[in-house]
């Protein structure tokens, strides 16, 4: 998963929180079919 958030241009847990969880998921979600709610849910879980 650290290179898929890598590869939309998030490399912390600081620019995940301040890009947004939501918009991270849909980033990746658009880049990799194989995502599901299950990871939005451990991002979210992880704030």
């Amino acid at each position: 998963m650290e290179s898929k958030l890598k590869s939309i241009g998030i490399s912390t847990a600081e620019e995940l929180q301040e890009k947004g969880v939501k918009s991270a998921y849909l980033k990746l979600k658009m880049r990799y079919s194989n995502i599901c709610l299950v990871h939005l849910y451990l991002f979210a879980g992880g704030n």
